[in-house]
C-alpha cells in the first residue's frame, strides 16, 4: 500500500523566503480589505454627519 492518504492535509513548505512572500501576500490583502471595510462604515455612516440646515 504505497497510495498516499486523498483526505491528508497538504504538505506545509518551511522555507523562509515561501513564507515571507506568503506573509506579504496576507498582509496586502488584510489592508485592502481594512480600507473596504472603512469606504463602505464611512459611507453607511455618512448621513449622521450631514449638516441638517443643509
Amino acid at each position: 500500500m504505497d497510495l498516499k492518504n486523498p483526505n491528508a492535509p497538504e504538505e506545509e513548505n518551511h522555507d523562509p523566503d515561501v513564507l515571507l512572500d506568503k506573509y506579504k501576500v496576507l498582509l496586502g490583502q488584510i489592508e485592502e480589505t481594512e480600507n473596504r471595510l472603512k469606504s463602505e462604515l464611512a459611507a453607511a455612516l455618512a448621513h449622521h454627519f450631514v449638516s441638517e440646515d443643509a
